[in-house]
């Protein structure tokens, strides 16, 4: 169903945008106050009990998830759905064939030894990689394992491919899933393409948008507790 979502909006986006605040919205509220408050959507998608509203403003695309006419979840950005999507084509068509093994604050040592893919090793030393804010996200509804980076380029060459691999913990102090992320990659159409020297950036890059890792058992995890691995790195 959100793929045929996407399928429609990239063909869509032809027209004159507006600067929508979603901040007021909240969980419970009505699809009728909702409307009121910020305007017609775009377009509304019926999925049994289901429904889906479409908003499209300056900066980005927003979809709101409706049950019986209230509001069963907080806004979410297209963008957070679609970058998910891109990560999983691409854990399935890269290719590893090199190791390296890099941490967060947490240990690292418990992560699989057998990662490979292609890491330039002379920038290494000048990659600076945050995780921010890592947290469980939507607890009211859906609730799941939410995180944000800040990369930095500490050297003088600019990086044009970044991904890497994140661990989850669980209360007993041991790896117990994991999930790919392509954080800088020239060739997206959603993450940073490049990122030049003494450059940094947050990704996503808004400070309510989230990765998420889907298909975890969230109740295993010990919350914040997380390390990388990257594995591709030009």
């Amino acid at each position: 169903m959100k793929k045929n979502i996407f399928v429609f909006l990239l063909f869509s986006l032809s027209f004159t945008l507006f600067s929508l605040d979603f901040s007021k919205v909240k969980t419970g509220n009505s699809k009728s106050s909702i409307i009121k408050l910020l305007g017609t959507p775009y377009k509304e998608i019926k999925n049994g009990n289901y429904e889906y509203l479409i908003w499209l403003d300056s900066k980005d695309i927003w979809l709101l998830l409706l049950e019986d006419e209230k509001v069963l979840s907080e806004p979410i950005m297209i963008d957070e759905i679609l970058n998910t999507l891109l990560d999983l084509n691409n854990a399935i068509s890269d290719f590893r064939n090199d190791n390296n093994s890099s941490t967060s604050d947490y240990s690292n040592s418990d992560n699989p030894a057998n990662k490979q893919d292609k890491v330039d090793k002379h920038l290494l030393k000048s990659v600076d990689i945050t995780i921010l804010n890592c947290e469980i996200i939507n607890k009211k509804y859906d609730p799941s394992a939410g995180y944000q980076f800040k990369v930095k380029n500490k050297g003088d060459k600019e990086i044009t491919k970044l991904k890497i691999v994140l661990y989850f913990y669980d209360k007993n102090g041991k790896v117990f899933f994991e999930t790919e992320d392509t954080l800088i990659d020239s060739d997206s159409y959603s993450s940073p393409k490049i990122l030049k020297p003494n450059y940094s950036v947050l990704i996503p890059n808004s400070s309510s948008s989230y990765y998420t890792a889907r298909g975890m058992d969230i109740n295993e995890w010990d919350e914040g507790k997380v390390s990388y691995e990257i594995i591709e790195l030009k």
